[in-house]
């Protein structure tokens, strides 16, 4: 009987300790995640201070980005108005070009009066050229 007792009172500290480890070795992991989680929410706060810094920036760099598109494409546009003024007048330089041709083609088959051949500005007009 006595050893019963005993065997009992010995019995019940182990229980009660074996009760504690196992509340203790379901505790350790658990804090062992919650430090993780700790650390997640760390680097998670620090992101988003990094991302709501970066926004004004970005967004100022879009906004920045868009008025110099749009002011390439004024100038795109400024540039194609004007190379087409160009040609349209590189025609109208054509037909003068073509016309003074023709004119000193003209010119040239004409005989030439007397009267000049022997006017004395002709001859100085000449040196010159």
């Amino acid at each position: 009987l006595f050893k019963n007792r005993t065997a009992t009172s010995t019995q019940s500290p182990v229980a009660k300790a074996s009760k504690i480890d196992t509340l203790v070795n379901k505790i350790i992991p658990m804090m062992s995640v919650s430090e993780k989680m700790d650390e997640v929410w760390d680097v998670v706060v620090g992101t988003k201070s990094s991302v709501d810094d970066l926004v004004p920036k970005s967004d100022e760099l879009l906004t920045q980005t868009q008025r110099q598109e749009r002011a390439i494409g004024q100038i795109h546009n400024d540039l194609r108005v004007k190379t087409n003024l160009i040609i349209e007048n590189l025609d109208m330089v054509e037909k003068r070009l073509k016309k003074q041709e023709d004119d000193v083609a003209t010119l040239a088959q004409r005989p030439v009066p007397a009267e000049l051949l022997l006017d004395p500005t002709i001859d100085r007009l000449v040196e010159y050229a």
